[in-house]
């Protein structure tokens, strides 16, 4: 199956909220789709919706490696990383 249509199935499967068909979708995608900002941008989705957050900081971390002028990732991962539960422990200040 090509590329863009395995990620077309994941964005609808995300869309329609069939979240467990998402994430098995991204699985079956090839490695080298793995460094593609746009792979970032949909996995971090994904595992936003299923309350995943380190993964999403680490998904947002990779897509902004892969592409530097995101800065609306750059924004998600600040806003993840001020909201989340255990935002001390991420800044050294955990117990």
């Amino acid at each position: 199956m090509i590329w863009g249509l395995k990620v077309a199935l994941v964005t609808e499967a995300l869309r329609f909220q069939d979240l467990e068909s998402a994430a098995e979708g991204l699985e079956q995608l090839e490695e080298g789709a793995r460094r593609d900002a746009a792979f970032h941008r949909l996995a971090a989705a994904v595992a936003l919706a299923l309350g995943e957050l380190d993964e999403v900081s680490q998904h947002l971390q990779a897509l902004i490696e892969a592409a530097p002028e995101d800065y609306l990732a750059r924004f998600n991962l600040a806003a993840i990383e001020a909201w989340s539960p255990d935002q001390d422990a991420r800044r050294g200040r955990g117990r």
